[in-house]
């Protein structure tokens, strides 16, 4: 079973709960293996969620990852604006291993960052800066596809 090594409250990266607004909007795709048929899973993984009130977090197959031909689990969030739905992600990550779910070099991590909030230059700056570290991006991960 998963424990939480320190309470949370003590985490001085992320405040106890708070309603407050993020800097921007984020999305989260969390990839993970299956246990079984990755149809189960998903409907444990939803039912677990509903009981936790997480039902918000979209969970569906992902035939990029896991096990056997039935593919693995993509879990979505909702749009994140606020510490306290950030928060939710913990909340998900210690379910998902409580559940005995696991990941490995086929399962992904996607954060989506919202760029609402940017006035046009800092969007076009931003792009300008992932278009020239693009590279070494792919780079931490040596064996996926479209490392260059």
């Amino acid at each position: 079973m998963y424990k939480v090594q320190r309470p949370l409250q003590d985490d001085p990266v992320m405040p106890i709960a708070s309603d407050k607004n993020l800097p921007t909007s984020v999305g989260i795709e969390l990839e993970i293996n299956n246990i079984g048929n990755a149809s189960n899973d998903q409907s444990k993984i939803r039912s677990s969620f509903q009981a936790e009130g997480l039902a918000e977090w979209v969970v569906k197959g992902d035939g990029s990852c896991g096990r056997g031909s039935s593919g693995g689990v993509e879990i979505n969030s909702p749009i994140i604006r606020t510490v306290n739905q950030l928060r939710q992600l913990i909340k998900v990550c210690a379910l998902v291993r409580r559940l005995g779910f696991r990941t490995n070099s086929k399962c992904g991590l996607h954060v989506h960052v919202g760029v609402e909030n940017l006035t046009p230059a800092q969007r076009d700056r931003f792009i300008r800066f992932f278009i020239r570290w693009e590279n070494a991006f792919y780079a931490l991960d040596p064996e996926r596809k479209n490392s260059q």
